[in-house]
């Protein structure tokens, strides 16, 4: 059998786009290299590799 699958993916509003990505990144999150949100969300993965968007208001 394969590895466990990451099995929830959080989204998180926030009232920055920009500073809230920024914060994650000082926390250890890093960007996930597609992303498909435009100027609307980012989709990042925390340090252990679990998904998690950021999203405006």
């Amino acid at each position: 059998m394969g590895k466990q699958q990451k099995q929830m993916h959080f989204g998180f509003q926030v009232d920055d786009l920009l500073t809230a990505v920024l914060q994650a990144e000082a926390l250890g999150a890093c960007k996930a290299e597609s992303q498909f949100g435009g100027n609307s969300f980012v989709t990042m993965f925390d340090p252990e590799g679990h998904p998690f968007c950021l999203s405006v208001k």
